[in-house]
This record gives C-alpha cells, sequence and structure tokens, in this order.
C-alpha cells in the first residue's frame, strides 16, 4: 500500500534510480513507465494491492493486480527486467520527487512463469503454489538474513 496515490508514485525501480522506467502508480491507476502501459485501476491511498508481475523466455511481460491481469508488453530493451544490469529492485524510492512512503507485505519469486490462473490463485487464497498442476517442487524462500 501506498500512503499517497496522487500523480506518479513509483512502485518498483529496476534501474537503481538512473532510469525514470519503471512499475509506478498514476492516481490510482497501475502504469509501467517506459512501455506506455496502463490500467485503469483507481486504488486509493492505503489500499494493500496484490500485485504480479510475470517476464518469460519470450520477453513478454505481463503485469497483474487483484488476481487479474491488467497489460502485458514486449520488453525487447529490458527496461522492466534486465538481469544483466547487476540492480537491485528498489521500492517507492524516485530521483524525481515521486517517492512514497508505503509497505510491502511479502515477496516470492517463482523458477518459471506462472499461469493466469495461479495468478488468480494465489490473489484468492493467499497461499504459495505447491501441488498445482505443472509444479513440481515449492521454490525454496530465502532466510530472511538474505532479503535485503
Amino acid at each position: 500500500s501506498l500512503d499517497s496515490v496522487s500523480s506518479f508514485r513509483r512502485l518498483l525501480d529496476w534501474s537503481n534510480l538512473q532510469s525514470d522506467d519503471g512499475l509506478y502508480l498514476q492516481n490510482g491507476d497501475v502504469r509501467f513507465y517506459g512501455a506506455n502501459r496502463s490500467a485503469d485501476s483507481n486504488f486509493t491511498a492505503g489500499q494493500m494491492i496484490h500485485l504480479a508481475l510475470s517476464r518469460g523466455e519470450d520477453q513478454q511481460v505481463r503485469v497483474y493486480a487483484q488476481g487479474r491481469e491488467l497489460f502485458s508488453f514486449a520488453d525487447v530493451n529490458g527496461q522492466a527486467f534486465n538481469p544483466a544490469n547487476g540492480n537491485a529492485i528498489g521500492f517507492f524510492r524516485d530521483d524525481n520527487g515521486e517517492t512514497s512512503a508505503g509497505v510491502v507485505d511479502f515477496i516470492r519469486g517463482y523458477d518459471r512463469v506462472l499461469t493466469a490462473a495461479e495468478i488468480a490463485s494465489l490473489y484468492a487464497n493467499g497461499t504459495p503454489l505447491r501441488g498445482l498442476p505443472g509444479t513440481t517442487s515449492a521454490v525454496p524462500e530465502p532466510s530472511t538474513w538474505a532479503m535485503m
């Protein structure tokens, strides 16, 4: 959740504040700046938002909120996820005043791209995906000391 959703409020940054590309809320709507994609979401200040992002080998990025797909785009330039850049993921910080106080409740990582049905199930049930068809094993969760 964010304390404010007015104007642009950065949610996620993959560029170490070197680029404006990233996931934002703009007046309550989810937007991926740099890919020119957005969706009417009408989120309010203080509201918990279940966000999920996926990117497969086909470079297709899908953004979900509250269990439904909002939009997708081809990440051909690596503006969404670029593991080669070596940067950490930043939350809520921005270099141009679009910083907002916020809370991250939990983060999950999977070793494959989740289907839309699996993401909807995560939102509806709030539990990790274990034992679903096509899931061979649970991804080990990192120890708390590793989360920085």
